[in-house]
């Protein structure tokens, strides 16, 4: 589990290093991603899952 900071804590899992290394750069990476979840009330709980 890697803590981002953007504007208030994130959690992601991250199950092997290429996951950790893409939580680390999340804020550079997707900007547009970024931007969505900066729209989101705060104190919302997110849960999302991809595979």
């Amino acid at each position: 589990m890697v803590e981002v900071n953007h504007k208030g804590k994130m959690f992601f899992t991250t199950p092997n290093d290429l996951n950790r290394f893409r939580a680390n750069t999340f804020s550079t990476k997707e900007p547009d991603t970024s931007e969505w979840i900066d729209q989101i009330s705060e104190n919302s709980i997110f849960l999302g899952h991809w595979r």
